[in-house]
Parts: structure tokens; sequence; C-alpha cells
């Protein structure tokens, strides 16, 4: 069960957590292993596996954080579709003030809810 949660792409990156942990596709059933190439050495140095597995994993970590920064976009896009640039306020503006949340030192609080009027300093 791990093994397939693992395989599954994740829908920002659409790659899966094995192949950007071990920089390939799990395959349980690897019919190229079958029948070796003439290609490939018969015994390859421990050092030119390593630097393919590093290789395989940068290359992998590359394509992933494309893939995030083409998503982190089109998210960003989709969010701001419907968007209102913010209020500027100058000096001198008159703006209303909720005062819901804010305390005052009155001695009646009967209105202290309402919203009142200030100048922009």
């Amino acid at each position: 069960m791990a093994i397939s949660i693992f395989s599954k792409p994740n829908a920002s990156t659409g790659f899966s957590p094995f192949f950007l942990n071990h920089g390939y596709e799990f395959n349980p059933i690897q019919f190229d292993d079958l029948e070796p190439s003439e290609s490939e050495d018969k015994d390859p140095s421990p050092i030119k596996e390593a630097d393919q597995v590093i290789q395989r994993l940068k290359e992998a970590s590359e394509m992933a954080q494309a893939a995030m920064a083409v998503t982190q976009e089109q998210q960003q896009n989709f969010a701001n579709k419907n968007r209102q640039p913010a209020y500027s306020f100058q000096p001198k503006d008159k703006v209303w003030l909720n005062l819901k949340n804010y305390s005052t030192l009155r001695p009646s609080k009967k209105l202290d809810w309402k919203n009142a009027k200030y100048t922009v300093l």
C-alpha cells in the first residue's frame, strides 16, 4: 500500500514522491532487466553510479521546481482574477472606521460598535 501512495503523482508538481526521492519511477515488474544490453558495462564503478544517481536527483529536483513555479503562477493568476486594487488614502482624506473591536475610555459604550468618521493624517 505504501508503494502505491508514493508512486501517485502530486497535483501541483506532476511527479510522484518516489520519483523526487530516487530520481526514477518505481516499476515493480521490470522487463528491462531480463535482457542484458551490450552497451552497459559489466562492472560499472561505484563513482560512476553515484554520479548518475546524483545527476538524476538534480534533474528531478529541477523539473519539480519548474512545475511548482508554473503551478504557483497559475494559482496566483486565478486568485487575482477577481481582486480589486487596494484603496489609496492620502492625508486629509475622510474615512469611516469600524469601532466594533476598538475600545474607548468613554464611560458610555452604548454606541461604540458604530462607525466613526476620521481624517487621515
